[in-house]
């Protein structure tokens, strides 16, 4: 593991700024958060109080769903074993719950208003905002195409399906006001281990273990495993040679943490009875990343490489003898 040159006397500040920017994005991320929610339900309402119904499918029915937002690349998805996957690589872990949001969307439409007059361009829709093609199982398909903003009458897209114009209201964009790194299902660590019930928390670097046992020892290290976080992915998918070469995702840096985890059952008079059973964790380190003051690492039986804060994954090595 290659070792870095100790920090200068200006880090507090940069750590400082750095906290401030997290938290400014942080706020911006549950605003826009709040306002997706606002949007969806916006649509729900808009599709209950809707003039007529043009669309009103059985979402669990979708096996295909193609969206291109005006700019960007079209993502075309597909179901296969009951699962979406991305359709030009179907090892790309998709989020499930995104996509069947999508297609619950777009299942069930309603419009306000024919429109009778003019011509798509003259209503966005030669070039429209977003397209969307939906595929049902039995091969029902439907391409549907949203258009300008009118912010008359209550604020509507003009909306086209299969070459007739329709009024929408608004709120059907929001669901697919996604990116293709935003339908990247990333992982998460671990939420069942208590500290209490920790056994041991061994480190591994080049290949010498060492296991750190005692209490002390156990709460400073769960602390640095606790800053751990699976949200910037390097590489979504990467093979055994991958792993082994590019990432050194050898197995020869790691921790492994050994607790015992609650187990709990249900007997036939509703009775719950908890148990704890032995188990672990175990989380790989591997290259320098060469940027973003990050190291490489991966849970074990993971198949995506991540970036992992070089302070923390060096901190955690420190512990072997």
């Amino acid at each position: 593991m290659n070792k870095r040159k100790k920090k200068n006397k200006y880090l507090p500040l940069i750590v400082l700024l750095i906290f401030v920017v997290v938290l400014a994005a942080a706020y911006m991320m549950l605003s826009s958060a709040n306002d997706k929610k606002e949007a969806e339900q916006a649509a729900a309402d808009a599709a209950a109080n809707a003039v007529e119904m043009i669309a009103e499918y059985d979402y669990t029915t979708t096996v295909g769903l193609t969206y291109r937002r005006a700019g960007s690349d079209p993502i075309e998805l597909e179901v296969v074993n009951g699962q979406w996957k991305l359709t030009a690589d179907d090892r790309f872990p998709v989020n499930q719950q995104i996509v069947a949001s999508m297609a619950n969307a777009i299942a069930t439409i309603g419009v306000q208003n024919h429109i009778d007059e003019g011509d798509p361009a003259d209503y966005g829709l030669a070039e429209p905002a977003y397209t969307i093609e939906v595929t049902y199982d039995g091969g029902v398909s439907h391409q549907y195409r949203i258009g300008d903003y009118n912010s008359f009458g209550g604020g509507m897209y003009y909306f086209m399906k299969d070459g007739a114009m329709y009024t929408i209201s608004t709120g059907l964009t929001s669901y697919f006001d996604y990116d293709l790194d935003d339908l990247l299902q990333l992982e998460t660590m671990p939420t069942d281990i208590e500290k209490e019930y920790i056994n041991s928390i061994t480190v591994t670097k080049d290949g010498t273990e060492t296991v750190i046992d005692d209490a002390d020892g156990i709460a400073a290290l769960f602390d640095l495993f606790g800053k751990i976080t699976l949200t910037e992915c390097a590489d979504y998918y990467t093979d055994e040679t991958e792993r082994t070469g590019t990432y050194a995702l050898d197995d020869s840096d790691k921790i492994t943490v050994s607790y015992k985890r609650a187990v709990t059952s249900t007997d036939a008079n509703g009775n719950e009875t908890t148990n704890r059973l032995d188990t672990s964790y175990t989380f790989l380190f591997g290259a320098d990343a060469g940027h973003d003051e990050a190291y490489y690492g991966s849970p074990e039986k993971s198949t995506i490489a991540y970036l992992v804060n070089a302070e923390t994954v060096e901190a955690i090595l420190a512990y072997v003898n």
